[in-house]
């Protein structure tokens, strides 16, 4: 296990951070989390096998899609959200498409290629379905092989759906 930039699969996470979004009135609900930008720190092809997520409060589901985003209305890519990608999209309020999940996907793009790019950014979003107590991912893991070894990076990231139960430091209006 290593950390983000320690190993071949970098997702530019800068060494951790949190992320929330508040709770609609309307229960269940979805929330989007543009997370990841994976890239290649060794130019090797990169193959995701898993994303597996530690949680404080576990959602009603989760699932992790591969997002290629093209810059639309001055930005770039999906960050933090209520909704799905899929609601993203029919609203016009970003460019891209849905690559689907992210078990399976090749990471080809060199961490230099991807910094340098203002116009396409390959994302990992996690959706999740919560209800009133809410969902809070401590930290995630991605499995990955990259030159024939498998490996696994351990974010340091906390994403939360706010709820009844979730870390109320994390959900003032």
């Amino acid at each position: 296990m290593h950390e983000d930039g320690d190993g071949p699969l970098s997702v530019a996470d800068a060494g951790g951070g949190a992320n929330s979004i508040l709770a609609p009135k309307k229960k269940p609900w979805f929330a989007t989390f543009g997370w990841a930008n994976p890239c290649t720190t060794t130019g090797d092809l990169i193959v995701v096998d898993d994303v597996r997520y530690q949680f404080k409060v576990t959602p009603l589901s989760v699932r992790t899609l591969a997002f290629d985003a093209r810059r639309w209305r001055g930005t770039t890519g999906i960050g933090s959200t209520k909704g799905t990608p899929q609601a993203q999209l029919a609203s016009d309020e970003v460019r891209g498409k849905i690559l689907g999940p992210a078990e399976g996907f090749k990471v080809t793009v060199t961490c230099g290629e991807a910094s340098q790019s203002e116009d396409q950014l390959l994302q990992l979003l996690t959706v999740l379905k919560a209800g009133a107590r809410g969902a809070e991912v401590t930290d995630y893991l991605i499995d990955y092989t990259a030159g024939g070894k498998d490996y696994t990076l351990k974010v340091n990231w906390q994403l939360v759906a706010c709820g009844t139960a979730t870390s109320p430091n994390m959900c003032q209006p």
